[in-house]
């Protein structure tokens, strides 16, 4: 495990870094009672894609896998919590409610902005800059460099014209 164990990264020999971010189960402690019963089965992991994917490795690629649930946060969202899909149901950086649209939250249990920002910075960032750095720090295990520029999303470098950036 890496970064106070939010996730665990296995170094590949090629420049391809395999992301899993709906793998994980764990819901810490300190959030499961505000939870309902239903959500502890963290039923909307992406169940077993981690052993789906094994061969990636004997390919050399890279594989990082988070150890939480996406309910404790969904590390396939934008940082600004903006829908990923116009006129979809989408959920929420946080999620507060299932696919169904049922509630995964008791009443009054769901997270605020102060606690949605605390999670970004403890669970997302750490993950997401593994495997999204940019040319200002190492180029740690992927082939991407970026200049720094991002975009709105915060995804790095989408459609970037800087001669030293490729995506």
């Amino acid at each position: 495990m890496n970064e106070e164990g939010i996730y665990t990264l296995h170094r590949g020999s090629t420049p391809l870094l395999v992301s899993l971010p709906h793998v994980g189960t764990t819901i810490p402690d300190a959030l499961k009672p505000r939870l309902v019963e239903r959500a502890l089965a963290a039923e909307d992991a992406d169940w077993h894609l981690d052993r789906l994917y094994a061969f990636a490795r004997e390919l050399g690629a890279g594989v990082i896998v988070p150890r939480h649930s996406r309910y404790v946060i969904d590390l396939n969202r934008p940082p600004e919590n903006t829908p990923m899909y116009a006129g979809a149901n989408n959920t929420e950086l946080c999620p507060t409610r299932f696919f169904s649209g049922d509630p995964l939250y008791r009443d009054g249990q769901a997270p605020d902005d102060a606690e949605v920002r605390e999670r970004l910075a403890r669970y997302w960032q750490p993950y997401t800059t593994r495997w999204r750095p940019s040319c200002s720090g190492s180029r740690a295990s992927t082939a991407t460099r970026c200049c720094g520029t991002g975009t709105a999303s915060g995804r790095c470098c989408r459609g970037c014209s800087r001669a030293d950036c490729r995506t």
